[in-house]
């Protein structure tokens, strides 16, 4: 798992791109966290390759991450908007989608419009 940490930091720059084409720019608040689940993700996909004797492009594990942080964005926002219907006294399964992308943008500012 070392080696695969390694390769995560030695290609920063990847999470930083995919980072940037999902709106997330340094001044963000979670930038840094997001950096972190970045590389943690980065070195998940490369040990995993590794198990399995896998020798993947780099372009793969750029759109792996991208994947991943949009599944992280979406679980965060799901788990606002439920913990707000809660407090509300709504269903929280029923909250629909606009509210959600209310909740999102409130909380994650201006950023690219994210399907749910």
């Amino acid at each position: 798992m070392f080696e695969a940490f390694e390769f995560a930091l030695e290609n920063q720059k990847l999470i930083y791109k995919a980072l940037r084409q999902l709106g997330y720019e340094r001044r963000h608040p979670d930038f840094e966290d997001m950096v972190q689940v970045g590389i943690i993700l980065l070195a998940e996909m490369y040990a995993q390759d590794q198990k399995e004797g896998r020798q993947r492009s780099m372009g793969y594990y750029f759109q792996g991450i991208k994947w991943r942080i949009i599944d992280e964005y979406r679980k965060n926002v799901d788990r606002i908007a439920q913990e707000l219907g809660q407090s509300s006294d709504e269903n929280p399964k029923k909250i629909d989608t606009a509210r959600k992308k209310r909740i999102a943008k409130k909380l994650f500012g201006k950023r690219r419009e994210t399907n749910f």
